[in-house]
């Protein structure tokens, strides 16, 4: 019948309202939920920005990072190409880099240089990932990852900057980065063959240059 009719048309019309308001309210506690979220994040951020990341070593809190190339495990060429392989000694603690807000430090050794073929390379020779302020320390020699390959054969007697970079990853906010310069020294004049191992170029224990 058509009352019958009429009454279902309120119904659907009733509950039509009653979804749009429904959603309606949803809408706004959402958008006020994300603007709470919103602003929690960004006063967690700015509480960590005054923090500061001094890389000392781990043998004295007091004393700059060290980070020195003291020899050449490989330095020959192939096929026309200069390839090396370093040997590293390490005495640095990140841990200053740590925070409330630190996911992990990424840490890397950079050494770049300018040749006749390129003014400007750079080549990351070794990193880690410390997740822990105690992982963050690093301590003792060690064999560089990474070989490190030119364009060319244009490595030899070039002078060579060592530095120690990282990635902060917080757990909330944006990555920043820092670097430090942790001396320099000058590749062999002649190649290292892999058999020989030399400790140091100069058989002091210390490649020229490095502190």
């Amino acid at each position: 019948s058509a009352s019958l009719v009429a009454v279902v048309v309120v119904v659907v019309v009733v509950i039509r309202i009653m979804s749009h308001s429904f959603l309606l309210r949803m809408n706004t506690i959402g958008t006020i939920a994300v603007t709470l979220l919103a602003i929690l994040v960004s006063c967690a951020s700015f509480t960590d920005i005054s923090h500061t990341c001094v890389p000392t070593r781990a043998t004295s809190a007091l004393t700059p990072a060290r980070v020195a190339v003291t020899g050449f495990e490989r330095f020959v060429n192939v096929s026309g190409v200069d390839e090396v392989i370093v040997q590293l000694e390490f005495d640095v603690d990140m841990s200053s880099c740590f925070s409330w807000n630190t996911k992990l430090i990424f840490t890397h050794v950079v050494v770049s240089y300018a040749t006749e073929e390129r003014l400007k390379n750079e080549v990351t020779v070794w990193d880690a990932i410390a997740l822990t302020p105690e992982s963050s320390v690093i301590e003792g020699r060690k064999m560089a990852k990474y070989r490190w390959r030119d364009v060319k054969d244009g490595l030899r007697g070039v002078r060579v900057d060592v530095d120690l970079s990282w990635a902060v990853t917080p757990v909330v906010g944006k990555l920043w980065r820092g670097s430090e310069r942790m001396g320099s020294f000058t590749m062999p004049g002649e190649y290292v063959p892999p058999r020989e191992r030399p400790q140091a170029p100069n058989g002091g224990g210390r490649v020229p240059g490095m502190p």
